[in-house]
């Protein structure tokens, strides 16, 4: 890669609470509270509960319209619904469970600290609780607690791989790719088809520069979920680092055509065309993620640089001009370019920003 310019990887540094594991987890008697959700959807029998009524059986019935408003995205609805239950029944850890996830989902932090710890009081083997308490601690930046919470977890139920991944995101976060491999790889031993985990793990071996060794996770990710423009653009960079441009070019188009707002991915494309001579397609491609992204000084300034190389001084000075309010630096950068007779080669271009949390 020619200096200066820098690629950036996106990685998901924590999984979203997929709905296996939320709303009650693997445990039993789910089934059946599932069952009880639909029927609630339904028949909106749940919300007729009787005034005064407590105990389990109404618990059960409440914490299943919880169920039913959470998955309708009516989460403010399903927090109250989760209280109104645990109140019915304060023993009962998987309701307290799904009250955490429903406070973790509006990213009310403490709360869902308060309810997974609860939870866990109840029963301090539920695995779900104590990864979700991870969750909750990175959420709210108290990230050697949240490692505590996934080691524990995956002490509980080895063949948790989420709790692995979440461990190897939070390594990945604070600069440790090796320490994040190890947990992805980890992750990849018990279930080795996870998406999110193969790229993730190729995005830490991106990290430390072997890119060799990032590129069979990177296809892989690709090849298990071909929807997902952040693989798509994360086995660019790395096929771009190991000069397979053609091809790099070409998922970075597949990341924009899933997703038309992806500046990053328009940007280094836009690098890639310069890089190989066709400073024209370099030119839309800048202007693109500018256009997408208003205020995009790297664009911007990578698009009045490649003016200048195609001298089109006033279109450059235009860049110029929109630059002054966003980024000094750039400016900077870019009038000394346009009112000096040198030659501007793709090393003074830059780059895309870091890892996008």
């Amino acid at each position: 890669m020619a200096d200066g310019i820098v690629f950036g990887f996106v990685t998901a540094v924590l999984l979203m609470l997929p709905p296996a594991a939320g709303w009650g987890g693997a445990r039993a008697g789910l089934q059946a509270w599932r069952q009880d959700a639909a029927a609630a959807a339904r028949g909106g029998e749940v919300e007729r509960a009787r005034e005064g009524e407590s105990g389990p059986e109404a618990a059960r019935r409440v914490n299943a319209l919880g169920v039913a408003r959470a998955r309708e995205g009516r989460l403010a609805e399903a927090v109250e619904l989760f209280r109104r239950a645990a109140a019915y029944d304060p023993a009962n850890a998987v309701i307290l469970y799904n009250l955490g996830v429903a406070h973790y989902r509006t990213k009310a932090y403490d709360e869902a600290v308060a309810s997974f710890t609860r939870a866990i009081s109840l029963d301090p083997n539920y695995a779900d609780a104590h990864n979700d308490l991870g969750r909750a601690y990175a959420g709210s930046g108290r990230a050697e607690r949240a490692a505590e919470c996934f080691e524990r977890a995956a002490r509980i139920n080895p063949k948790l791989a989420d709790a692995y991944n979440n461990l190897g995101a939070l390594h990945f976060d604070l600069g440790r790719y090796e320490q994040a491999a190890e947990s992805y790889r980890k992750a990849l031993d018990i279930n080795p088809d996870l998406p999110v985990t193969n790229s993730n793990l190729g995005v830490a071996y991106g990290s430390m520069r072997r890119y060799a060794e990032a590129l069979p996770f990177l296809r892989r990710a690709v090849a298990l979920a071909p929807g997902l423009a952040d693989s798509h653009y994360n086995l660019a960079v790395a096929l771009y680092e190991l000069k397979q441009y053609e091809e790099a070019a070409g998922h970075y188009q597949q990341a924009v055509g899933l997703r038309p707002d992806y500046a990053e991915a328009y940007n280094n494309l836009g690098i890639l065309f310069s890089d190989t001579g066709q400073h024209g397609q370099a030119a839309e491609c800048f202007a693109r993620a500018a256009a997408v992204r208003p205020g995009y000084a790297t664009a911007l300034y990578n698009l009045g640089m490649t003016y200048v190389r195609l001298k089109k001084r006033d279109a450059s000075l235009r860049q110029l001009t929109r630059l002054k309010s966003l980024d000094s630096e750039f400016a900077a950068r870019l009038y000394r370019a346009i009112f000096s007779d040198r030659v501007v080669d793709v090393r003074s271009l830059a780059g895309a920003p870091g890892s996008r949390r």
